[in-house]
């Protein structure tokens, strides 16, 4: 039996409870064999509550997401990243709405502009040579690769299917773990993981060669500001509307009935991931646009079949997702 490092379910969930683990699941094949769980609620309590933890946390300065604390200042720690605070800045879009084109040894996403290294060589690595890799990398004609942030990884991720992405953009998918350059705010020794052979997003020890490399390259720019009008935060780079309320304690069909009476919708998986600040941590999200946030598990309308149907939760402690029985109690957020 493989260890467990990768997994935090019981932090995802806090006291509620664990994840669902039904029958045909994936839920133990962490490929980690070495190294401790990563304990990424370090810091300040009082601050990390307030939402101003920082991605590289010392006693010097707070730093944005993708950005270091060194001397006393924030320098950027990924040119192609820095301005992002981990947020997406195009459309999230479900898998039957994407459009990857396969060119040879890349594919390109025409909803996104991405660039994908199209076969990954199946060597696992800790995160640091995970990013030096990405960074050598000559492939299609490009020399401009790099590891993908936590919200970029999720544009090919399918978290209804195992292997969990489109197998014919993606020939021969590693269904395992793969690095992101996301890095959990609080936890400079950590980053993000998203697994490739169920779908879930966790936090990983980033000295543990434990996660495969799977390569992009396109520019980002600074996401674009939002907007709040009569209650909703209007997102300019999604073209999504978010209800800036959220009610707790709901079940999956609860949840559902809320959002419909409120002329709205449950957001999907992947939308869900574009609320995550990962300059924050519990929660991880940005409480200027939304208030009162809580740094609980938030219901997503992506299921998973198991022949117990489950769905998708992203929890705003850190970023983490995971599977929750539709019966089960979570947070929820509409969208238009």
């Amino acid at each position: 039996m493989r260890s467990l490092a990768l997994f935090f379910f019981g932090a995802l969930l806090g006291c509620g409870g664990a994840v669902a683990e039904p029958d045909g699941a994936v839920v133990d094949a962490a490929p980690f064999d070495a190294g401790p769980l990563v304990d990424a609620a370090g810091g300040d309590a009082a601050g990390d509550a307030a939402g101003d933890a920082a991605s590289d946390v010392g006693e010097a300065c707070s730093c944005p997401a993708f950005e270091r604390c060194e001397d006393a200042t924030c320098a950027c720690d990924d040119d192609a990243l820095c301005g992002t605070r981990g947020r997406a800045g195009f459309p999230l879009v479900p898998p039957a709405a994407r459009a990857l084109v396969a060119d040879g040894e890349v594919v390109r996403d025409e909803v996104t502009g991405l660039v994908w290294q199209r076969t990954t060589d199946g060597t696992p690595r800790t995160f640091e040579a995970a990013r030096a890799y990405c960074a050598a990398l000559t492939l299609g004609g490009r020399t401009d690769w790099r590891l993908p942030a936590r919200v970029e990884l999720v544009t090919i991720l399918d978290a209804e299917r195992t292997p969990s992405l489109d197998v014919d953009a993606f020939p021969a998918p590693i269904a395992d773990y793969h690095w992101t350059a996301s890095r959990p705010a609080g936890a400079p020794d950590a980053a993000f993981a998203i697994y490739f052979g169920q779908g879930e997003t966790v936090v990983a020890a980033a000295d543990v060669a434990g996660a495969h490399v799977r390569c992009v390259a396109g520019e980002r720019g600074p996401v674009p500001a939002s907007r709040v009008a009569e209650g909703l935060v209007h997102d300019e780079a999604t073209g999504l509307a978010w209800d800036r309320e959220h009610a707790e304690g709901l079940t999956f069909a609860e949840a559902e009935t809320r959002c419909q009476a409120r002329g709205a919708r449950l957001p999907s998986l992947y939308e869900l991931h574009d609320l995550v600040d990962e300059a924050r941590q519990a929660p991880a999200a940005d409480t200027a646009r939304f208030p009162d946030f809580p740094a609980a598990p938030f219901w997503s309308t992506t299921p998973r079949d198991f022949g117990e149907i489950l769905a998708w939760v992203v929890s705003f402690d850190r970023g983490e997702s995971a599977l929750l029985e539709l019966g089960r109690e979570a947070a929820v957020r509409c969208v238009r």
